[in-house]
């Protein structure tokens, strides 16, 4: 994960990286398997990543299902 750890930077927006896996790919996979919308990023400090971005609309049980893709994703 590659938000702050300070309280006062946190927020809804986050991004990630799945080891041994590129973003576009992530994103890809993520949208047309699980149907979760994500963002491809290019230029974070250590280079690409995803941006996932959960709104007030976005349930709890929506959270879970990007959770669990991205257990299976990971091989976990």
């Amino acid at each position: 994960m590659l938000t702050p750890d300070d309280p006062r930077l946190s927020g809804g927006i986050t991004s990630f990286r799945l080891k041994g896996r590129e973003s576009v790919a992530v994103a890809k996979e993520l949208l047309e398997r699980h149907k979760i919308f994500t963002v491809h990023r290019t230029g974070v400090a250590a280079g690409p990543c995803v941006r996932v971005t959960p709104g007030i609309f976005n349930s709890a049980d929506d959270l879970q299902k990007l959770v669990q893709a991205l257990k299976e994703m990971a091989g976990a």
